[in-house]
């Protein structure tokens, strides 16, 4: 039974895992459609619309699972959690010119909710 025991090797993303941890920091677990990727950074798309993604230091990332073939999905993604990322949703030109334009100031007066969903929260302008 030692033997047995002795012949068991630590998988790969636990030892990256457990060497982020010794050394601080903690690990945090992303879910999305991986774009290919850019100069320095990682693109992962939020759903597939296409319409909110992280942009994501490649430094930053640690670790990734691909889906399954047989239950195709979203790619699992391990990045420090210290790592600054960019959140972004894509607008038409028209609806960036009106959110940034001082004469309607669409931004400031716009209502603002919280949006939840399998990837974590944030807040977005309602437009109206």
């Amino acid at each position: 039974m030692d033997q047995a025991r002795s012949s068991i090797t630590a998988h790969p993303l636990v030892e990256r895992m457990q060497a982020v941890a010794d050394d601080g920091d903690k690990v945090t677990e992303l879910q999305g459609y991986p774009a290919p990727p850019g100069h320095g950074t990682f693109r992962l798309f939020l759903d597939l619309s296409l319409s909110r993604y992280l942009e994501i230091p490649l430094e930053a990332i640690l670790a990734s699972v691909e889906p399954e073939e047989t239950a195709p999905g979203p790619t699992k993604v391990y990045v420090r959690s210290s790592a600054q990322l960019v959140a972004a949703r894509r607008l038409t030109a028209c609806e960036a010119a009106q959110a940034t334009s001082p004469a309607t100031s669409l931004l400031r007066s716009a209502q603002w909710h919280r949006v939840c969903d399998w990837s974590g929260c944030w807040v977005e302008p309602v437009f109206q």
